[in-house]
């Protein structure tokens, strides 16, 4: 059996609430809610550039990726190229990580 990792201070104090109120049943379904969300989140594939992107860019990244559900968004602060985030890993393309 593997060995418990620490538990965070604030997960331990909800944890002792749930207790205290009763609802301690409650963690099993609170877990799963959030293993589901975690799973979803590293599905999902977010492209980050410093400007809006054209239609015709947005078609070419998501066919480059073979995803037709990117989310898009813009960050001025990486001054150029693209930081792609998809399953968990994070390809930093930006200007930004080259000047630095």
């Amino acid at each position: 059996m593997p060995t418990p990792k620490p538990v965070n201070e604030y997960v331990a104090g909800i944890m002792a609430l749930l207790e205290s109120e009763g609802q301690a049943a409650l963690l099993a379904e609170i877990a799963a809610a959030l293993q589901v969300k975690a799973q979803s989140q590293t599905n999902q594939t977010r492209v980050i550039s410093a400007v809006s992107l054209a239609a015709d860019q947005k078609e070419a990244i998501a066919k480059a990726l073979a995803d037709e559900a990117i989310n898009f968004a813009v960050d001025p602060k990486i001054i150029g190229g693209l930081v792609v985030e998809q399953g968990g890993r994070r390809l930093d393309l930006s200007l930004k990580r080259t000047l630095i």
